[in-house]
């Protein structure tokens, strides 16, 4: 019967709510703002840089249990205690040496599947999320009156624990055997694969799996100050045509 290898948990408020499982071949930041936005929406996707998972607010502490398996687990989590499969994918782990964290740095990471590296399922189950955000909500009045250290003491207190993540690994021995999002389905064929090993014996050595997390937080905070010029041109154009179509009166 299989059995679990390895477990290693994480906990904190993950910066812009994005959370990345990775291996350290994997090269760059490609696909990462397909499969970002695709999480958006469907909490979980891949791409060539690894695994991302966007968490359902940004005030409490989450908490995120990697468990990994020697086979497929012969059970899933209890739904009767709330929780619900987000997602189940295919991951290539080339090197063994793989990292769990925030867009940050904030991580935990080791040579984890060295000794067991290829093709990996990668099963995605949460629970906590809508209470984690009506709690979010409810706190901001709850500490409205508190210092800052006061407030950020008692939201690690009171906020730990709801909003929770297990990420199941174990070898994938069947091709096709599950399910893929749209994100990773056009990444993640054997051609793509390939590319990832090729260039992560050029790159990934070169470059550290915390080194790609900040890397992509700098382009998630370009790509918001590109999102928030063309909001604000959009908005003065607006101003300018209502000014045209209703002028307003200047007294003197």
């Amino acid at each position: 019967m299989p059995s679990v290898v390895g477990r290693h948990e994480l906990s904190l408020i993950p910066e812009y709510r994005i959370v990345s499982l990775q291996d350290s071949r994997h090269a760059g930041l490609e696909g990462s703002a397909e499969a970002i936005a695709e999480a958006g929406r469907a909490v979980a996707a891949v791409a060539p840089s690894g695994l991302y998972l966007c968490v359902n607010q940004d005030q409490l502490p989450v908490d995120i249990d990697l468990v990994i398996w020697d086979g497929p687990p012969p059970h899933d989590p209890d739904p009767a205690a709330g929780w619900t499969r987000a997602g189940i994918f295919t991951m290539p782990f080339p090197s063994g040496d793989i990292a769990l964290g925030d867009l940050g740095g904030r991580a935990v990471s080791g040579s984890w599947l060295r000794g067991r590296t290829g093709d990996y399922t990668v099963e995605v189950w949460s629970r906590g999320r809508e209470r984690a955000a009506i709690r979010q909500a409810e706190m901001f009045g709850e500490t409205a009156d508190l210092t800052i250290p006061e407030s950020t003491a008692y939201i690690q207190r009171e906020g730990s624990g709801i909003e929770q993540y297990q990420l199941r690994l174990w070898p994938h021995a069947q091709a096709g055997a599950v399910e893929r999002s749209s994100v990773s389905a056009r990444w993640w064929g054997e051609d793509q694969r390939q590319l990832v090993r090729q260039s992560g014996s050029n790159v990934g050595r070169q470059q550290s799996v915390l080194d790609r997390f900040h890397r992509l937080g700098h382009a998630i905070r370009a790509l918001g100050r590109e999102r928030d010029s063309i909001r604000d041109a959009d908005e003065l154009r607006q101003r300018r045509a209502a000014d045209r179509d209703h002028p307003r009166l200047v007294r003197f």
